[in-house]
């Protein structure tokens, strides 16, 4: 599953960079039992790093630790997914308004450019489309220029890449938030911020909905 180790920073960093990107992308999925020694094995490291790095993703709540069973992935609860997406919504609606404000023609040339990167990315598989999907809502967060909504939302950041990477294998999803992605663009290429701010809400419940159905 893993390749092995070789980078100069300290090797717990190194795994536990690894192993976090692996449960962003959900190549480790919530529930999953992680294993020291045999990932110890797969990283090509001894187990010290290993249990180093699993203590910090314990620390920051990405895994838990189960009492005689060792390590798991952390599930989310319904409750929790909720709250982030209630969160997330409010947010990057308020950061599309912003951005309608500020964003200049060459600006919005790019992000629509990046919409047709998207559909042609979907036929190389999920990751290269949700590199460019992540890509655009972090633009808007650019273009927005506030400080405090992008660090609120980069402390939610790993709970919603997770999420997104759910939603993106629902049939018919990606298609639709790229549809999304469009008319959010159409209404700040309009100038109308507060129908920008709508279409975005409206986009992020959308995706919230496609997790449910998923999940139901």
């Amino acid at each position: 599953m893993f390749k092995p180790v070789s980078a100069p920073r300290k090797l717990s960093q190194e795994v536990y960079s690894i192993l976090e990107d692996a449960i962003c992308k959900q190549v480790l999925a919530p529930g999953s039992r992680l294993n020291e020694t045999e990932l110890a094995k797969q990283l090509g490291v001894s187990n010290t790093p290993v249990r180093e790095a699993l203590a910090q993703l314990n620390q920051e709540g990405l895994i838990v630790s189960v009492p005689y069973q060792g390590h798991m992935v952390r599930v989310l609860s319904d409750q929790e997914v909720k709250e982030i997406y209630a969160v997330r919504e409010a947010l990057e609606a308020l950061a599309a308004r912003e951005a309608t404000t500020r964003i200049t023609k060459e600006d919005l040339t790019e992000l629509y450019a990046l919409q047709e990167q998207a559909k042609e990315a979907l036929a190389g598989g999920i990751e290269d489309y949700m590199a460019i999907n992540i890509e655009f809502h972090d633009r808007i967060m650019e273009h927005a220029g506030n400080y405090l909504v992008k660090e609120l939302l980069g402390n939610l950041r790993r709970q919603i890449t997770a999420l997104l990477h759910t939603t993106a294998r629902v049939p018919g999803r990606p298609e639709r938030s790229i549809e999304e992605h469009l008319e959010i663009l159409e209404a700040m290429d309009r100038r109308d911020e507060h129908l920008a701010g709508e279409r975005m809400a409206r986009h992020i419940r959308w995706t919230r909905q496609a997790f449910q159905d998923r999940s139901s």
